[in-house]
């Protein structure tokens, strides 16, 4: 009888240990850990030639391996909110090191400061086997906008084309762009760019149905696509908005990269500014996943807000804005509404006029291209 009471208790001990090795591997999987819950996987993409980051690609779960990954720790909750005090027209404007000029410039001091990255020596970015590349954030305003006429309807496509070899860029990000839409000629543009430019690696995120086909922001890359992931934002207004994380591979090592189009601003307030209190959190919301993010990352959009804005809504010790230029000529209070950011384990170059980012002089669409250099540290 003693031996079968002995046998019965290190039976169940033998049964409680494998359910808690069992319960290891689930979490080793990310198996019910609620990673991801804004993950959508609506984007649609590829690659010419093959090895496409494709819409299989986007994962409905975060990988568990993925620090850098938004889990329901890394949102930002109802407290991240704007208030009052995220208003553009508020007086809690950026100090005078993070401030562009009033010609809408960077000043010398506006790319760094004391808690945030330093900018590196002088260097040649475009040197051979420097390290440093190219990133390029362009609202191509679907190729079919001409600025000379202000006016649609005109196919800019050779235009566009002969901009972005000229800037040559690494990585790009592209917002107002067009996927088998009659209005800029059926042309799945997020393909045919990356065929036009040579960029083996592309991914189209589509935030709307236009006219039958797609309409979204875009990547092209030089560099392998590791992972995909798309997010809705949590607020909305007049048109659905999405982020699209992608983990790329840099000279072996794995660099986080956003690409955005937030919200248009809202009705016009009674001091003549308008609400921008959805593009405020959608702001927050792509920038808390960068500012926790523990491998190197970088950040593009049009994030239809002015910089004195967005100065109000990041931490400037986590993560560094490469002060926009005014890219938008219409929106003369809209200093910095397309904006480059990067966190502290990248570098970014400046200049020997202090500029850190670089406004196109010429453009085929309503907004100008902006383009920067990084270095991973």
């Amino acid at each position: 009888m003693k031996r079968f009471f002995l046998f019965a208790i290190v039976l169940a001990m033998t049964v409680c240990l494998c359910a808690g090795c069992a319960n290891e591997n689930k979490a080793a999987l990310g198996v019910d850990l609620g990673h991801g819950s804004n993950v959508d996987g609506e984007g649609i993409g590829g690659i010419p030639n093959g090895g496409a980051a494709s819409n299989d690609s986007t994962d409905d779960e975060v990988d568990p391996e993925d620090e850098g990954t938004p889990d329901d720790e890394g949102t930002p909750d109802d407290e991240g909110t704007p208030d009052d005090e995220g208003t553009p027209d508020d007086e809690g404007t950026p100090d005078e090191e993070g401030t562009p000029d009033e010609e809408g410039t960077p000043d010398e001091e506006g790319t760094s400061d004391d808690e945030g990255n330093e900018a590196p020596a002088a260097v040649d970015p475009d040197a051979e086997g420097s390290g440093w590349y190219k990133i390029l954030s362009f609202n191509i305003k679907s190729m079919w906008y001409n600025p000379e006429t202000e006016s649609t309807g005109t196919d800019m496509r050779a235009k566009t084309v002969e901009i972005m070899k000229a800037i040559d860029a690494d990585i790009v990000g592209l917002q107002e762009v067009d996927s088998i839409v009659p209005r800029s000629f059926n042309v799945d543009q997020p393909k045919w760019l990356a065929e036009q430019l040579g960029y083996e690696y592309y991914y189209f995120t589509n935030t709307v149905k236009k006219d039958g086909g797609d309409y979204g922001h875009a990547i092209l890359s030089r560099f392998p696509i590791k992972k995909v992931e798309v997010g809705t934002f949590r607020e909305q207004n007049n048109e659905l908005r999405k982020y699209t994380r992608v983990i790329l591979e840099i000279d072996g090592q794995e660099v986080v990269y956003i690409n955005t189009h937030l919200c248009t601003q809202g009705e016009y307030l009674a001091d003549g500014t308008r609400d921008t209190t959805i593009g405020e959190s959608q702001f927050r919301e792509v920038a808390d996943i960068i500012q926790k993010e523990k491998r190197p990352a970088l950040m593009t959009a049009d994030y239809n807000l002015p910089i004195k804005t967005q100065f109000k809504l990041f931490d400037r010790s986590k993560m560094t804005s490469m002060n926009g230029g005014k890219t938008q000529k219409k929106l003369h209070d809209m200093i910095g509404i397309d904006n480059i950011f990067v966190n502290n384990m990248l570098d970014y170059y400046v200049d020997g006029e202090g500029m850190s980012v670089f406004v196109g002089m010429e453009t085929s669409s309503d907004h100008d291209p902006l383009w920067s250099y990084f270095k991973i540290k």
